[in-house]
């Protein structure tokens, strides 16, 4: 994947951007960049960042509607909740301390910020249409 100069992210191996995935909403596209810059030398293992600079974990973010931790313990909580909700397993090592170090290791992705009411208002109808899908 060719990435542009000015979206790169180092996932701390060498000139390896994070993902960028294009994602169509009527006539623009706009990729999901996410991760942290030179994550090997924050002190992320490699299988961390994989997974926080990866497609699956973007998605969960953009449910989450998360693109930077300010606050870890409302960050781990609506990550947690939305994986559930999502059927979903996050790693053994995905914790508070985890997250604090996503936070001092300025993890970040360009996805829109929900505030709290519509977050649970998407949680509740996600968790609604699978339960009315049963009946129908």
């Amino acid at each position: 994947m060719d990435a542009h100069p000015e979206t790169e992210r180092n996932t701390g191996v060498e000139n390896t951007p994070s993902v960028e995935i294009g994602a169509t909403g009527g006539d623009m596209e706009m990729p999901l960049i996410l991760g942290v810059i030179n994550g090997l030398e924050k002190g992320f293992s490699e299988e961390q960042l994989d997974y926080i600079n990866g497609f699956h974990f973007g998605i969960l973010m953009m449910m989450v509607g998360a693109g930077e931790v300010k606050d870890p313990i409302q960050f781990l909580h609506r990550t947690e909740v939305t994986a559930e909700a999502l059927e979903t397993a996050l790693p053994d090592w995905f914790d508070l301390n985890f997250v604090y170090q996503m936070k001092e290791g300025d993890w970040s992705a360009n996805i829109g910020a929900k505030t709290t009411r519509r977050w649970k208002a998407d949680i509740k109808n996600l968790l609604f249409n699978r339960i009315e899908r049963r009946f129908l």
